[in-house]
């Protein structure tokens, strides 16, 4: 079972001011500035590398934490799933800057001017999440969100065959039970951000299809051997709080939480995550 690890905020999202500036100081950057447009995913390959609201920029360089090596396979993904822009970057390119209108997009290998920005609507009206506060900011806690009243208690010792196969698709038993925080079967996979720290622009859940999520409590090692991780991203991954969701038996791991290359060096995702209105049930005996 090869499980994905969708660095959201990986980690998938809406960045809070400025962020990717821990590359090598003086490294050619692509920065992504949403002017006045609609909320959008930047995605370089298969990874989630940041989700932007009106107003916000990103600065990816390579080498920078959770940013895949060149060359890069360059996305801009709308809230509907539309594609706003695709293009190459390779290391000639840089630096490069592509600005989110909301008439259109603007790019080229200079800083890109024009007219003056709209007014925006606020970044929590734009993703459903947290205001942006102008910089990194903690991850929101799950824990003082009341349990979905909906979501059925799956249990340990006698899980239904299909729980079962979403708890081996994790690898929950790997990581071991106990690291599991809460677990249960969303009817919609749209909906998952109500119950975890996704943001909700995220592509792998833009259906109505079911979806099997588990947060996990505590630091978790993910790599090749774990995850099979994607987008170039080479293991291991140390993630905190991650979330899996499950869809058609294809899971996908979301850092929903601190990431870094070593568990001792753990970082705040640059990012403003979702906040949940609801929680999934713990494990049942």
């Amino acid at each position: 079972m090869v499980r994905r690890l969708a660095i959201a905020g990986a980690t998938a999202v809406l960045i809070a001011g400025l962020v990717g500036c821990r590359g090598p100081a003086g490294q050619p950057a692509l920065t992504v500035e949403n002017r006045d447009g609609p909320a959008v995913t930047v995605m370089l390959g298969s990874m989630q590398v940041a989700g932007l609201a009106c107003g916000n920029v990103a600065v990816l360089r390579p080498g920078d934490p959770n940013v895949p090596p060149l060359p890069w396979s360059l996305r801009i993904v709308g809230a509907d799933g539309g594609l706003l822009r695709a293009t190459e970057v390779d290391a000639a390119r840089l630096p490069y800057w592509i600005v989110i209108r909301v008439d259109g997009v603007a790019e080229g290998d200079a800083p890109v001017s024009g007219p003056a920005a709209r007014p925006c609507a606020s970044a929590a009206e734009s993703f459903g999440a947290a205001a942006a506060t102008g910089g990194p900011t903690p991850t929101p806690s799950r824990s003082s969100a009341p349990v979905g009243p909906s979501i059925e208690p799956v249990s340990a010792s006698h899980p239904t065959p299909e729980a079962e196969i979403a708890l081996e698709a994790c690898g929950a038993r790997d990581f071991g039970l106990d690291k599991v925080a809460g677990m249960g079967l969303v009817p919609r996979a749209r909906d998952v951000p109500k119950y975890t720290t996704l943001v909700g622009v995220e592509p792998e859940i833009q259906t109505d299809r079911p979806a099997w999520v588990i947060t996990f409590r505590g630091v978790l090692e993910l790599g090749p051997t774990r995850s099979g991780l994607r987008g170039g991203i080479r293991g291991p991954v140390y993630v905190e709080d991650p979330t899996c969701v499950v869809i058609d038996g294809v899971p996908n791991f979301y850092v929903t939480g601190r990431s870094g290359k070593s568990p001792d060096a753990l970082v705040e995702p640059p990012i403003t995550l979702g906040t949940p209105v609801l929680s999934l049930p713990p494990l049942a005996p």
